[in-house]
């Protein structure tokens, strides 16, 4: 199943670049190929298994749009020859038996993630996510960073390039992660967390689920990590 997901999804970003060439989606960034690099990528698709996130009143789950995102976002980065690697793959989880509880199952996972994150090291974690309000009004992709200067970095141009390719409108800022996130507050390299939208809003909701909105995030935030890293830091 996965298998046929990343195959539908490298076909879709390789369609979405085409186009982008013969100027029919001008709001996709070029993405540079990085070639070899010592940096790892890893994507993280936010929440999975027993934990969905937060919910759409269309029923959308804020998983399963996150692992949309991320599956386009790690063939996009194979295709371009960008070293890369998924905490999670799949709509569910397979957790040890002997946790039952779900907030023993929680913790299990995240911990899991960050042991990836740091086997994988020197890495960038891109943990892609969806926000959600009371009320319908609030829109807008926002980036949260980790602390460090090449957080920051990252996660300011990448909230810049949502904002000014995919929306204009946004009033939002890039501003730093709450300490109690705990994938990011235990992360041993640069980090940034993506609301890549709201699906408390109805009509940020119905794009946030369509396959070539997903393949527009992911082509734009794939494009800030290789233009942040090849452009200013290199490896």
């Amino acid at each position: 199943m996965r298998k046929i997901a990343v195959i539908c999804a490298a076909a879709l970003l390789i369609s979405a670049l085409l186009l982008s060439a013969c100027g029919r989606t001008e709001q996709l960034p070029a993405v540079p190929t990085l070639g070899e690099t010592q940096r790892m990528l890893v994507i993280d698709a936010g929440h999975g298994g027993e934990d969905g996130g937060a919910q759409g009143e269309n029923g959308l789950l804020e998983s399963d749009i996150n692992l949309e995102i991320a599956l386009r976002m790690e063939a996009l980065a194979r295709f371009c020859g960008v070293p890369v690697c998924m905490t999670r793959s799949t709509r569910e989880i397979d957790y040890p038996p002997e946790l039952q509880k779900t907030a023993e199952r929680k913790l299990w996972d995240q911990k899991q993630r960050v042991a990836l994150l740091h086997e994988k090291s020197p890495a960038v974690l891109v943990s892609i996510h969806q926000n959600k309000y009371p009320h319908h009004g609030p829109f807008g992709p926002q980036v949260l960073y980790a602390e460090g200067e090449d957080s920051k970095g990252l996660g300011e141009l990448m909230h810049g390039l949502l904002t000014q390719k995919l929306c204009p409108e946004n009033r939002r800022v890039a501003a730093p992660i709450a300490k109690e996130i705990y994938l990011t507050r235990m992360a041993d390299c640069p980090a940034v967390l993506v609301e890549c939208g709201f699906l408390s809003n109805p009509a940020e909701a119905e794009k946030l689920a369509s396959p070539d909105y997903q393949i527009k995030l992911a082509c734009t935030l794939l494009s800030a990590y290789t233009q942040y890293f090849s452009a200013s830091k290199g490896t």
